[in-house]
C-alpha cells in the first residue's frame, strides 16, 4: 500500500514530499520523488517533559521500536525498558517474553510511532503495571484508533494517551484520556 501511495503522489505532478513519523524508513524509497522526513517526537517529548513525572521510566513495547523510544528517554531525561515480544504465528497475537529494564515503582510512558487496534500499546500497560509501575501513559505521533482501539483505550490502565493530530481525530474518538498535540508549528 505504502509503494502504490508513494507512486501516486509522484504521478499525481508532485515534485517533493514532507512526511512525518514513517512507520518504516524504507518506505522513503518507495517515492520516484525527493522526501523530507520530519518527526513529531520532540513534541510528545516535550509534553511529557514538562509534566516532569517524579520518577518516570520510557517503555518500547516492542524491540523494532527501542531507536524512537531511546530518543524520547533522552528528551524526558528517563531510563529505557523494552518489551520483547514475538508474533505468534501468522496472526496479529503477541506474546510477551521478557521486559528488559526496571519499571517497578516508576511511572511508565509507553512511546509507539501509532495507535492502530491499541492492542499493542493496551498489552503493554499490562506488562508494566504487572511488573510494579505505579501509572502508566502512552504517547504516539499517528492516532488511526481504528477497530476496537477507542474501546480498549477508555477500559484499560493507562492514565493519559498522547498523540497528535497528525491524522484527524472524529469527536466519538476523543475519549477524555486522549490529548492531542497539534503538529502545525512543526510543519509550519
Amino acid at each position: 500500500t505504502a509503494r502504490l501511495v508513494a507512486k501516486l503522489v509522484g504521478v499525481s505532478g508532485a515534485d517533493r514530499a514532507l512526511l512525518l513519523d514513517l512507520h518504516a524508513g524504507q518506505i522513503q524509497g518507495f517515492f520516484d520523488v525527493p522526501v523530507d522526513e520530519m518527526s513529531a517526537m520532540s513534541l510528545t517529548a516535550s509534553y511529557f517533559a514538562q509534566k516532569r513525572l517524579p520518577d518516570a521510566v520510557v517503555v518500547s513495547p516492542d524491540l523494532g521500536n527501542t531507536k524512537r523510544a531511546r530518543n524520547f528517554a533522552e528528551i524526558v531525561d528517563a531510563p529505557l525498558a523494552i518489551i520483547e515480544k514475538r508474533r505468534a504465528g501468522n496472526r496479529d497475537r503477541t506474546e510477551v517474553l521478557n521486559l528488559i529494564g526496571s519499571v517497578d515503582g516508576r511511572q511508565a510512558i509507553i512511546v509507539d510511532d501509532e495507535i492502530d487496534t491499541a492492542g499493542s500499546i493496551t498489552q503493554a500497560a499490562e506488562v508494566v503495571l504487572e511488573a510494579g509501575a505505579t501509572e502508566v501513559y502512552a504517547s504516539a505521533i499517528h492516532p488511526v484508533l481504528s477497530g476496537p482501539a477507542v474501546q480498549r483505550l477508555q477500559d484499560c490502565a493507562i492514565r493519559e494517551v498522547v498523540v497528535t493530530n497528525s491524522i484527524a481525530v472524529p469527536q466519538e474518538k476523543r475519549i477524555p484520556k486522549l490529548t492531542i498535540l497539534s503538529v502545525a508549528s512543526l510543519l509550519g
